[in-house]
This record gives structure tokens, C-alpha cells and sequence, in this order.
């Protein structure tokens, strides 16, 4: 009887001191003060840069035998642009790189296709071990560092991804290495990015995320502007939402535009913020 007791005491005490960690973790907590978004100016009119109307289409990726996905793509100064995307034999599959053109405003040309990250420089950079890439995205900060964002697995499927950064402080001639994004207590696991990043006025980065795992559902990745997660607000939840794309409209008001995964309706929901993304209405269907 007394060695059950004790037994009964012993697990109390453990859960007590679990509880008081979590408890003294969330009062230290500290509350960070978000700045304003950086709303692009407004563009230029239309006419005085390009009278007619034309429509051109072009490969940005030179290599047309592997398997392409994926893409996004940001503006430089200048009117150049630089595309990302994953390729490689197919989804999934271990030869998937992370690959990167750059398009030429002066002659109206993509450049040759480079690898930006691979699984072997992602777990040469991170320390992890990697099974395969993918979701690329990239956009430039208004300090005129380039942020490009990844997704890799080490085990399992999609729903086990984790966040990925490189940074680049030259217009992409080269890049830092990839390190990893800790956005979840849980084996840092079930973090996927499809949306590019916005930028707030202080140098921080608001990163549109989703998981997949135990649900489909967005969020809003808060970093500093040296990419090191500082906090995180929740867009949407349950498991009809993903792949967020987030766009302000001035210093406090953003809209978020995230895929359904439901069955109910077809259709784009939609989410708003009024004060920097630290609350998210809830997301109707358009």
C-alpha cells in the first residue's frame, strides 16, 4: 500500500513539475512589440512605361527533363526578377533541388538555371538529416538582403516538414547556409511555407506558414531580421486551410488568402488583420 502511494506521489510531483515549467515558460513569456508592415508604393503608371499592351512567355528554367514545381518568384532593382522552384525526377524524390534563374530586364532574358540548396547541403548546413526538399519561396527585404525560405523532410511525409532559411546580402551571387527554423515544441515538425514573406518596418519578417499534421491550418511566423523565430499567430484552424499568401494594405491591415482543403466548397478563403498580424478574423470563402 505504502509503495503505491509513493508511486502516486512521485507521478503527482513529476506532473507538478512539468506543469510549473510550462507555467513559468508562458508568465516569462515576453510580449514583443510588432511593428508596422512595409506596403509596397505605388506603381508607376502603366502607360508612360509601356504603351501597348503585349504578352510574352518564357522558360525560366532551362533544364526541361526533370520534373518542375513549385515556382516563385520576386522583383529586383532595376526591373530584374529572380525565379526559385524545385526540380528533380519527381516530387519527392531524393535528387529534388532547390533551383534559382534570374531574368535580365536589359535584354529581356532568363539566365541559366543555378542549385541554390540540395539535401546534402541542407544537412551539411542544419545538421540534420535530410530525405527531400521542396517550396521554395523568395522576396527581397527592403534592406536589399534576399530571404529564401524551403521546406525539407527527414522523415515521413509533407506533414513532417520543417522550415528552412538562407539569406543572401549580394543579389543572390551567394548565400549563407541553410539553418532551420524552430517553430514547434514537438519534434519541430508539421511546418510548411508555399506563401512568400512580407516585412515590417523595424527589419522583421512575417512568414505565412501551415501544418498538416493533426490538421490543415495557417499561421503567421514572426522573425527577427536576422530569421530567428521570435513569435507566432495563429491565421485559421481546424483542417479545411493551408497554404497561406499574406499582402498588406497599409502599416496594420493585411489580408491572407488561403487555400481550402475541405470538402464543403471550392473556393479561396480569406483573412484580415487589422493591428500588424498579431489576430486573424476568421477566414471566409470568397
Amino acid at each position: 500500500m505504502m509503495r503505491v502511494i509513493s508511486q502516486n506521489l512521485t507521478a503527482w510531483s513529476a506532473g507538478l513539475i512539468v506543469v510549473v515549467i510550462f507555467l513559468s515558460a508562458w508568465l516569462s513569456h515576453p510580449q514583443h512589440r510588432i511593428s508596422a508592415f512595409v506596403v509596397s508604393t505605388a506603381p508607376v503608371d502603366a502607360e508612360s512605361v509601356a504603351p501597348k499592351a503585349s504578352y510574352i512567355s518564357r522558360f525560366a528554367s532551362s533544364d526541361l527533363d526533370d520534373f518542375v514545381h513549385s515556382s516563385a518568384v520576386t522583383a529586383l532593382p532595376g526591373g530584374d526578377l529572380m525565379s526559385v522552384w524545385f526540380a528533380g525526377s519527381r516530387e519527392g524524390a531524393g535528387d529534388v533541388e532547390i533551383r534559382t534563374s534570374r531574368f535580365d530586364a536589359s535584354n529581356g532574358e532568363w539566365g541559366g538555371e543555378q542549385v541554390l540548396a540540395t539535401r546534402a547541403s541542407t544537412q551539411s548546413g542544419t545538421g540534420k538529416y535530410i530525405r527531400k526538399l521542396g517550396n521554395p519561396v523568395i522576396a527581397l527585404a527592403p534592406d536589399n538582403r534576399l530571404w529564401l525560405f524551403y521546406v525539407s523532410v527527414s522523415v515521413g511525409g509533407w506533414a513532417g516538414s520543417t522550415v528552412n532559411a538562407m539569406v543572401s546580402s549580394d543579389m543572390g551571387a551567394s548565400w549563407s547556409p541553410p539553418w532551420q527554423l524552430v517553430t514547434s515544441p514537438f519534434l519541430n515538425i508539421s511546418t510548411l511555407v508555399r506563401g512568400a514573406p512580407v516585412f515590417h518596418t523595424d527589419g522583421s519578417i512575417g512568414l505565412p506558414v501551415y501544418h498538416e499534421f493533426l490538421g490543415k491550418f495557417a499561421e503567421y511566423l514572426y522573425l527577427s531580421a536576422d530569421g530567428e523565430v521570435i513569435d507566432k499567430f495563429r491565421i485559421s484552424r481546424g483542417k479545411n486551410s493551408l497554404q497561406p499568401t499574406v499582402v498588406p494594405l497599409d502599416g496594420q491591415r493585411a489580408v491572407a488568402l488561403l487555400r481550402y482543403a475541405g470538402e464543403t466548397f471550392h473556393r479561396v478563403l480569406a483573412s484580415r488583420t487589422e493591428d500588424g498580424g498579431q489576430t486573424w478574423s476568421e477566414p471566409p470563402p470568397l
